[in-house]
Parts: C-alpha cells; sequence; structure tokens
C-alpha cells in the first residue's frame, strides 16, 4: 500500500540517520552515569559514611529498576509511541538526578538516585535501541554500532567531567550540573518524532483489513518464553550484566587498592571509552559483512567467555600497563556483545517481537544487576579486598 511504502521510504537511510543521532546521545547520557558510577562510588563512602555492601545499592538499585520496568516501557511503546516513553523517561531521569544533590543519607539516595533515576532510564534504554532495529535492514550492525558509540563518547567524554565536578564543586554542585546533562533526553525524545506519525497511517491501514497488522506488531509474550533459544539468550544476558556491572562500579577501587589514585581511574575509563568508541563502529561494519552473518551466535557465546577470564584476571595485574591492557580487552570484548546484542536478538525472533523481547531480555538484566554489586561489596567488607568481587563476576 500507499501508507506502508511511506512508511518504509526512510530504511537504511533518510531520517533514519537523525534517529541513529538521537540515539548516539541517549547511550552518551546513559554511559556516562553508568560507567560514572564507580567514579561516584568513593564520594558515596566518604560522604554517607555506609558500608561497602550498602553504599552499592543506590547504583545497583538504579539498573536493576531500569531492566525491570523495560517490559513496562514496551507496553507504553506498542501503545503510544517511541518518542511518548522517551520523554516521559527523560523528565523523571532528570528530576531524580537533581533531588540526588539534597540527598542527607544514603537511603534518600537510595530513593532519589536508585529509584527514580532508574525507572526512568527503564523508559529511554531499552526504546533507543530498539527504535534502531525499526529504521535499519541492511545496515543495522553499523546503525547499532554509531548509536552504541554513544556509550565510549559518554565514557571518554563525561566521566572525566564527573571527576572534575565532583573534586571542585562538591556533591551537592556535581549533581546540579549532571541534572542539565540528564535533560538532553528531553531533545532525544523531540528526534524520535517521525514514528508517531507513520504509526498513525499505518493504523489506518491496519483497521482496513480487519486489524490484522495491529496483532502482528504486538507480539505475544507467551511465544517469546517458549522459544528455548530467547531464554538461552536470556540466561546468558543475565550473566554478562552480573560481570559488567562489578567491574565497572568496582574499577576504581581495584586501582586504588594498586597504590594507584582515583583520577588513574577515571583516566582508565576515559581512555578505555574512547576504545570503545572505535570498537563499536568497526564491529558494527564487521556484523554486516555476510559471511560474519553465518558466526554471529558463535562469536557471542565466546565474547562472554572471554569477559570472565579476563575479569577473573584483572585482579592479578599489578603495574598499571598490565591492568589497562586487560581492561582494554575486556572493554573490546564488551563492546562486541553489545553492539551485536540486537542483531543477534532479531536473528532468533524477527522483527515484529523485537520491542517485546527486548523488554523482556532487560527485565532478565536487571536481576543480573540487582544480586551482583551487593554481593562483591559484602566480599569486599568481609575480606577488605576487592578481588573476590571480581572473582564472583
Amino acid at each position: 500500500s500507499v501508507a506502508m511504502q511511506a512508511s518504509f521510504r526512510g530504511l537504511d537511510g533518510g531520517y533514519g540517520w537523525v534517529i541513529t543521532l538521537g540515539s548516539f546521545i541517549s547511550f552518551m547520557v546513559e554511559g556516562a552515569f553508568e560507567r560514572g558510577e564507580g567514579i561516584m562510588y568513593p564520594y558515596f563512602l566518604q560522604r554517607f559514611q555506609a558500608s561497602n555492601q550498602l553504599t552499592t545499592l543506590p547504583c545497583a538499585m538504579a539498573s536493576t529498576l531500569r531492566f525491570l520496568f523495560s517490559p513496562l516501557a514496551s507496553m507504553v511503546c506498542n501503545r503510544y509511541s517511541i518518542r511518548a516513553s522517551v520523554m516521559f523517561g527523560g523528565i523523571v531521569f532528570t528530576l531524580g538526578v537533581f533531588l540526588s544533590q539534597f540527598a542527607d543519607s544514603i537511603l534518600v539516595l537510595l530513593f532519589t538516585y536508585g529509584v527514580l533515576t532508574g525507572y526512568g532510564r527503564a523508559f529511554f534504554s531499552g526504546p533507543s535501541l530498539v527504535v534502531i532495529g525499526l529504521y535499519f535492514r541492511r545496515r543495522q550492525g553499523l546503525a547499532s554500532g554509531l548509536a552504541l558509540s554513544g556509550v565510549g563518547f559518554g565514557s571518554f567524554l563525561l566521566v572525566p567531567l564527573i571527576d572534575y565536578l565532583l573534586k571542585t564543586y562538591g556533591f551537592q554542585g556535581a549533581f546540579l550540573v549532571l541534572s542539565g546533562v540528564a535533560a538532553n533526553m528531553l531533545v532525544v525524545a523531540m528526534l524520535y518524532r517521525p514514528l508517531s506519525t507513520n504509526n498513525r497511517y499505518l493504523a489506518v491501514g491496519a483497521k482496513r483489513k480487519g486489524g490484522a497488522a495491529q496483532r502482528a506488531g504486538s507480539g505475544s509474550n507467551t511465544s517469546l518464553v517458549r522459544d528455548k533459544a530467547f531464554m538461552f539468550y536470556c540466561i546468558t544476558t543475565f550473566f554478562f550484566t552480573g560481570n559488567f556491572k562489578v567491574v565497572l562500579v568496582f574499577l576504581p577501587t581495584l586501582v586504588q587498592s594498586k597504590g594507584f589514585t582515583l583520577q588513574d581511574a577515571a583516566l582508565m575509563l576515559s581512555l578505555t571509552g574512547l576504545i570503545d568508541v572505535a570498537a563499536r563502529i568497526g564491529f558494527g561494519f564487521l556484523l554486516d559483512v555476510e559471511l560474519v552473518g553465518r558466526y554471529r551466535m558463535v562469536m557471542f557465546n565466546c565474547v562472554l567467555l572471554c569477559m570472565s577470564v579476563t575479569a577473573a584476571v584483572m585482579p592479578l595485574m599489578e603495574t598499571f600497563p598490565r591492568l589497562f591492557a586487560a581492561l582494554v580487552l575486556y572493554a573490546l570484548c564488551a563492546s562486541l556483545y553489545l553492539t551485536s546484542r540486537t542483531v543477534v536478538l532479531m536473528d532468533l525472533i524477527g522483527e515484529q517481537q523485537l520491542s517485546n523481547a527486548f523488554g523482556i531480555l532487560m527485565f532478565c538484566q536487571g536481576f543480573g544487576t540487582l544480586l551482583s554489586p551487593p554481593l562483591a561489596g559484602l566480599l569486599l567488607d568481609l575480606y577488605g579486598n576487592i578481588r573476590y568481587g571480581y572473582f564472583l563476576a
């Protein structure tokens, strides 16, 4: 139909690149906060004087709720639009960061930073990746790589900024400025405009055909849960998230345990962020190569194994160059995993159920982030050494 042709005219180009820019900004903001939590953690310890296990809870809760509420975000996307979901999430996220400056205890921070920012992130994190799958087919690997390279840019540019703000302006001043960074998600939501327009025209065509198109687009969570390949994918994602969160949150603690400074940790995160940018774009090109596409799942599982081994080896590295080399290897593996995630998911379940599948997938990720940082913090309290947390990861 004419409406359908108009809807898919922008695939693999056109306004799709503006969508990619919006997704890039979204992941840059999210990457800055997620990877900056390791820098925030020592300041949380100093300000609130709580145990390591309790101090990890705001960061763990933020990531957990981001994943656990992803199915709800998928429902909002299906019922309204991706733009509406991202706009709502951006408002809640910005409010959470702004209110965190007034936290006078770790429990208050658990609500403002843990609950509010985590809930807000749920409504823009998954949708900002799903939207790439809707606007790209042939160049999906490249578009995903470009969008996800925003995480690396956020780490390279904004993690040092977070460290500078905390040292220069203190806890309150830093979070006041960071709330302005978070507000950029409202701009991202405005860039996602075409989806609602296209859906409006498609809805008219769907009614003329008895609503078949609408039913096909909604997908079925029951069929996804019964899909063994998809459930295996969810299990591997659970373990990846637990591993990834421990490495990020406790990296500054590990670096300081080797006799280096917090600024050295910020430098490591910044440089690996720059490497992450190049890796995600390069892997995006690679995943679009037909020969490589046949072995995506094999690469996917090999990367998980490499990340596990690297995390266990990192505490054994006693010099700065060796520790940094291990971190670079870990970052490269994580980049390949995260870049291939959407492409592999579409290989498994197809396009029609992508939004629902991503919601379930991120729900599973939530349990990894809920369990791993507090467990690693408990091991740090018990044994006084973070190496056991990395062995756990």
